[in-house]
């Protein structure tokens, strides 16, 4: 049962980097076909940053990201950007926090800043799992790719460019979990394998 729910919260990252991926399209549907604009996507998009914040305690649950300090480092540094971006949406959008202070505009340099400590503990922690070799190397790569891409969309404004490394980032933590979910079920399927080609071994070693 607690396997089954770790593994639920792992494959998170799926939904939560697919949602991630496709917001810039979202913001560009929202301005042209919503009345009330791109406002009313921003409410929603804290689903996106909360759902990959739920894959990544799970990954750490199951070890896929491995055990060592700079795996663990990295992904606390993830969290900390994901609930920064949570928080800074829903300061901006739903509290209207910029609105009463306008100077300061501390929602939206959350939100920016969060942005940045999200790519940064991204890449650290694909380079460590990767490093350690909890995570496949083919699964990892890409991942650290993405990070860089998303580092460079949230640390630089740059339009339509930015906007494709945006989703490219969502799109890597998309292939994190479908990468760890593979090779999950990959591992499974050889030690099932294993058990029944040897199962007087097994019964003699379980006697």
């Amino acid at each position: 049962m607690v396997k089954g729910v770790s593994w639920l919260a792992a494959l998170s990252c799926l939904p939560g980097g697919a949602l991630w991926a496709v917001s810039p399209l979202g913001v560009v549907l929202a301005e042209s076909r919503l009345q009330e604009g791109s406002d009313l996507f921003w409410k929603l998009f804290p689903a996106a940053p909360l759902a990959l914040a739920l894959g990544v305690v799970g990954l750490l649950w199951i070890g896929a990201l491995g055990s060592g300090w700079p795996s663990r480092a990295g992904a606390g540094v993830t969290l900390l950007g994901l609930l920064m971006v949570v928080a800074g949406v829903v300061g901006q959008f739903w509290l209207g926090l910029d609105e009463a202070y306008t100077v300061l505009a501390p929602a939206y340099y959350t939100f920016r800043a969060g942005l940045v400590v999200l790519a940064g503990g991204s890449l650290v922690t694909g380079l460590a799992g990767m490093l350690r070799g909890s995570l496949p190397a083919w699964g990892a790569l890409p991942f650290v790719a993405a990070a860089l891409c998303g580092l460079v969309a949230f640390v630089w404004e740059l339009g339509t460019i930015g906007s494709g490394l945006w989703a490219v980032f969502g799109a890597g933590w998309m292939w994190l979990g479908f990468s760890v979910a593979a090779s999950g079920l990959a591992g499974s399927l050889r030690r099932r394998t294993r058990g029944a080609s040897h199962p007087g071994k097994s019964g003699a070693e379980a006697g």
